[in-house]
């Protein structure tokens, strides 16, 4: 985790691939809903998406 990450922040390990990056800045990831492992669910009128993971470092 960077010096310079704010208060709050967060590391995280997660066995879910990300997709490749297309114009992600550095240091960053997204996945995708309804690729392999991203779970997708609806509440109320919002659409999310959510990925196992564990937490490795706390800011």
């Amino acid at each position: 985790m960077p010096d310079y990450a704010k208060p709050g922040s967060f590391e995280f390990y997660t066995s879910v691939v990300p997709n490749p990056e297309n114009r992600t800045p550095k240091g960053y990831a997204w996945w995708k809903a309804g690729t392999p492992g991203v779970r997708s669910f609806e509440v109320g009128n919002t659409d999310w998406a959510a990925i196992p993971i564990v937490i490795t470092k706390i800011k």
